[in-house]
């Protein structure tokens, strides 16, 4: 089957679920949230996220360089999931193709059509996620990957497996994919563009696509069962 060529244009945020109506409609937890990884080529109506406004952001330390972990396989062993490329658009610095690619990679890891729902997300692959997480780890020197993620989340006061939407909204206001004054969000094509295609980025802001960020439909649901499970495979 051929792949689908993601052009810029179908490159959108589809936010599912936003902090106001998380809060709202349910009281205390939103609805089950989906992570989506393929825009719909519909943009959100967001105003943008002011990066001076966000410079304040909690910065993940760095520290020297980290090492490739000699158990990492060009070629998973799980599903036969090829990450030369991916290695290689890292190396490159090129941000905004490794994540795009990192969601097609993705999908095809989870043999999903546009988007990944918790359920899949709980039963990912650890041999995958976790070499997904250290080639980005390795070639932005600490700065993006689910792990540092996941430690930014546990700074902004979450809970492993905890459904926590004030956590989540300050989380993904740090990170810079949602502005918390105006209440809206970024598309996929204004946060690249802001960012100098993401050279530029805030730490832990990368991977969009297959993190729990807006571009997978800004559902905190999604980053409980992402970091849920980055914890279960030892990251």
């Amino acid at each position: 089957m051929q792949e689908q060529d993601w052009g810029d244009e179908e490159l959108w945020i589809v936010t599912a679920i936003s902090p106001k109506i998380a809060e709202s409609s349910t009281g205390q937890k939103s609805a089950k949230g989906e992570i989506k990884l393929l825009g719909t080529g519909i943009e959100t109506s967001g105003k943008g996220l002011d990066l001076k406004e966000s410079a304040a952001a909690t910065v993940v330390p760095t520290a020297s360089k980290p090492t490739l972990q000699n158990n990492v396989e060009p070629v998973s062993k799980a599903k036969g999931i090829d990450y030369r490329e991916l290695e290689e658009l890292l190396k490159a610095q090129e941000w905004r193709k490794a994540d795009e690619l990192t969601a097609k990679l993705m999908l095809k890891v989870a043999n999903s059509q546009g988007w990944l729902d918790e359920d899949s997300i709980e039963i990912f692959p650890c041999e995958d996620l976790r070499t997904i997480d250290q080639l980005w780890v390795h070639y932005s020197n600490n700065k993006f990957g689910f792990s540092i993620q996941k430690k930014f989340w546990l700074e902004c006061g979450g809970e492993i497996g905890k459904h926590d939407v004030k956590v989540w909204i300050k989380f993904v206001a740090e990170v810079g994919w949602y502005h918390p004054k105006n209440d809206d969000w970024k598309s996929y094509t204004e946060f690249m563009n802001d960012t100098q295609n993401a050279q530029n980025a805030l730490p832990a802001s990368l991977p969009c696509f297959g993190s729990c960020g807006y571009e997978l439909g800004g559902s905190v649901g999604g980053c409980r069962s992402l970091f849920s499970r980055v914890e279960t495979c030892e990251m």
